[in-house]
């Protein structure tokens, strides 16, 4: 039997560890700035929205009468009691 001798990487030995080494360095800088910008990211949004997302009385109106046209019952918000009320007091712009 011939002896084989194993296959020749193209870095020497020291060379792969090296490698290694800076890709257990890198992957915890890399999560912690990919973690630090999503901390930022959301600090800006709740410092840019401290009354919330902008829904008020007239957007309430527009969403109920959006479900029920996209329902097909008509351009029609829900009143008290379940009642449907057609969407007059605030018009479509």
């Amino acid at each position: 039997m011939q002896r084989t001798e194993p296959p020749q990487t193209s870095l020497p030995l020291e060379a792969d560890q090296r490698v290694g080494q800076r890709l257990k360095i890198r992957l915890p800088v890399a999560l912690l700035i990919l973690s630090a910008t999503g901390v930022a990211g959301a600090a800006l949004i709740l410092w840019s929205t401290p009354w919330g997302v902008g829904i008020v009385h007239d957007s309430l109106f527009y969403f109920s009468a959006a479900e029920n046209l996209a329902f097909g019952r008509g351009l029609f918000w829900a009143g008290g009691g379940g009642e449907l009320k057609p969407l007059v007091h605030f018009p479509p712009l």
